[in-house]
């Protein structure tokens, strides 16, 4: 919602390389500006892997630009 309001584009997670796990465990675990920590209880480690695996497993689509440059 920060961003939102800012007017910049929310960043896409899609064809990132430098996405850690560790970094994405530790954001989803701590919380993000807005974004709510999620406890154990709530999301599983493993949960949180195969979020993970899926979000690196994705591609952008060929016409895909950078929103930022348009």
């Amino acid at each position: 919602m920060l961003l939102a309001e800012k007017g910049a584009p929310v960043p896409s997670l899609i064809g990132r390389e430098d996405l850690q796990y560790d970094y994405l465990h530790a954001v989803v675990r701590n919380g993000l500006i807005e974004m709510p920590p999620f406890r154990p209880t709530e999301l599983s480690d493993e949960e949180i892997e195969e979020i993970y695996e899926h979000i690196m497993s994705q591609e952008l689509p060929a016409n895909a630009g950078n929103p930022a440059s348009s």
